[in-house]
């Protein structure tokens, strides 16, 4: 993973660390700042992360594994409800799925 888009990770993390819960429009207003994220948008048990390829790095695949795992986990940590993640590019070409329950 390319170091900005791999520290907008940790400072998402760190963001939420020391807080009990946060509401789920903090973690997704947070998610949208984050250099090379397209696109996020939630529906009833989703959360759909659009990301540029270049911002991912070598090998993409790998790099989007990543960020939806832990996404899903800090989501579930923090809203304190399951969700799965979907990352993906272009006219969503799926890379990736994580579920946290």
């Amino acid at each position: 993973m390319k170091h900005g888009v791999r520290r907008a990770l940790v400072v998402f993390g760190l963001l939420f660390a020391g807080s009990v819960s946060a509401t789920e429009e903090e973690l997704l207003g947070t998610l949208r700042n984050i250099p090379g994220v397209t696109n996020v948008r939630k529906d009833a048990s989703t959360l759909w992360i659009g990301v540029t390829l270049s911002a991912l790095g070598t090998p993409p695949k790998e790099r989007a594994q990543e960020i939806a795992d832990y996404v899903s986990k800090t989501y579930k940590g923090h809203v304190g409800k399951g969700i799965c993640v979907r990352v993906y590019y272009g006219n969503e070409n799926q890379l990736a799925r994580s579920c946290s329950y």
